[in-house]
């Protein structure tokens, strides 16, 4: 994923967990977008999702979830309150995803500007 991501013209930075994203994040300026896998060692995405929004990084920062994973109603619905948009691997091919996510980040970064 990251070689589609910097393959379009986006920096990429990779976290092993969700606390090391939230590590990440504490240390380095805001990202334009937030490319987020649920199932994590450590921390998982919900969890992940949760101190985000207790710490003010959701309101600054759009997030988009790809997962393999099958999701309840309600795991639907906290997805839906959190994240702008919810992909299932495999669903489209990863080229047209990495340009789906330079189009979503750009986008984003020109309206913070």
């Amino acid at each position: 994923m990251k070689t589609t991501i910097t393959g379009v013209g986006l920096k990429a930075a990779e976290a092993a967990n969700g606390q090391a994203a939230l590590d990440w994040l504490a240390a380095h300026p805001h990202p334009a977008l937030i490319l987020l896998d649920l199932m994590m060692p450590v921390m998982d995405g919900f969890e992940f999702l949760e101190r985000c929004q207790a710490e003010g990084i959701l309101e600054h920062v759009p997030v988009v979830v790809l997962t393999a994973r099958e999701l309840s109603e309600s795991e639907r619905a906290f997805l839906a309150e959190r994240t702008m948009l919810i992909l299932t691997k495999g669903a489209q091919p990863i080229a047209s995803l990495g340009a789906a996510l330079s189009a979503l980040a750009r986008r984003e970064k020109e309206a913070a500007a």
